[in-house]
């Protein structure tokens, strides 16, 4: 089977500089395909002794692996469980939907749009109030 029939199959993947998520294998990004990974990878790179030498390589994204990321994140969820319920019961911040009416005018929508220096010194306030939750 062809790369493209691969890509058209799974309907992930695609031409490096035409799709974010290129690789149906793994979680490479296009803008950063170029960049050398910060540590060496254990499989080929890791027994090198050139410090100078650079790893490309990513590894792949296997059932398995999406099945540990799952868990991942539940652990991360159940720990933050008390700070969320917490921040949430704080916040003043509103989401509206992309097309809510009030989306931009609400002084409390992250969308905000201030008219004036005092609107906009206050949206700030909110915005430093909200970043210390």
């Amino acid at each position: 089977m062809d790369m493209s029939a691969t890509w058209k199959g799974l309907k992930k993947g695609g031409a490096c500089k035409r799709e974010r998520y290129f690789c149906h294998a793994c979680t490479c990004e296009s803008d950063k395909v170029h960049l050398p990974n910060e540590t060496l990878c254990d499989r080929f790179c890791g027994s090198r002794d050139a410090a100078e030498w650079k790893c490309y390589h990513h590894g792949i994204t296997t059932n398995e692996k999406i099945e540990q990321m799952k868990q991942d994140i539940q652990a991360l969820q159940e720990q933050m469980h008390d700070s969320l319920e917490r921040i949430q019961a704080s916040s003043q911040v509103k989401l509206y939907a992309e097309n809510h009416r009030s989306r931009t005018s609400d002084s409390n929508s992250v969308d905000y749009l201030p008219m004036n220096v005092d609107d906009s010194v206050a949206f700030l306030e909110l915005l430093a109030s909200e970043l210390e939750l």
